[in-house]
């Protein structure tokens, strides 16, 4: 858990006060991050249950304004909690791990809806013409998965720290694996090309490579400028 942690310091300040506890330790995301990046990975498992096998076009116009209302709540918020951070107020509101976690899952909703089709157009040879969400309700099974997910977090505090733990390693890694996949092929100029899981898996170690190396980097430089 150190070395993952002190990677995880590459995408997150890691303040404890802004992170939940279990066993009386931080995870190591903040709340908002923790939330960005379990609900990144739970909105691509609800897609592909609803049947958004290999979407890959982006949300039409009737759904996608959901989107920026998830943004901009997480944006308004983190807004208002740096404005508390820097000058010991709040701007709006007082600033609270609750609503880090729900802006952040939200986002992460977002972000997923966005992802996936990205996923499938950049790597997939045999993709769905369709657009990933066609009519405002089906976000219904989203949002309520995201607010299942923030109900565990928030209405669970006995939770043994590596249930939490683990999600987390295993959610933001696979973000990070999978966006770096996706221009591991652009750069190799092999969209579109794949054609099983074999090759997935491929694209997915080699950006977790290169996830790890990033990281890494982004830590030691946050050392180097903040001590």
């Amino acid at each position: 858990m150190p070395v993952v942690r002190f990677l995880l310091g590459g995408v997150c300040h890691q303040f404890a006060d802004h992170s939940l506890h279990y066993g009386g330790e931080p995870l190591p995301l903040c709340s908002r991050c923790m939330g960005t990046y379990l609900a990144i990975a739970l909105a691509f498992v609800v897609l592909r249950l609803i049947g958004r096998r290999r979407s890959a076009r982006l949300p039409t116009w009737s759904t996608a304004w959901v989107v920026a209302v998830l943004v901009g709540m997480w944006a308004l918020d983190g807004v208002n909690s740096l404005a508390h951070f820097v000058n010991g107020s709040p701007w709006l509101y007082m600033p609270s791990n609750t609503l880090r976690l729900i802006t952040g899952a939200g986002c992460g909703l977002a972000m997923g809806v966005m992802l996936y089709p990205a996923w499938h157009y950049v790597l997939w040879h045999d993709i769905d013409p369709r657009p990933v969400l066609e009519h405002p309700a089906q976000w219904l099974p989203l949002l309520a998965a995201g607010g299942a997910l923030v109900g565990g977090l928030l209405l669970w505090p006995g939770a043994p720290y590596p249930l939490w733990g683990g999600a987390i390693i295993l959610a933001s890694f696979g973000v990070l694996a999978g966006v770096n996949g996706m221009l591991v092929a652009l750069l190799w100029r092999r969209e579109g090309t794949v054609r099983s899981s074999r090759e997935v898996a491929l694209y997915l170690g080699l950006g977790l490579g290169a996830a790890t190396v990033e990281m890494g980097l982004m830590r030691l430089l946050q050392w180097a400028v903040l001590g």
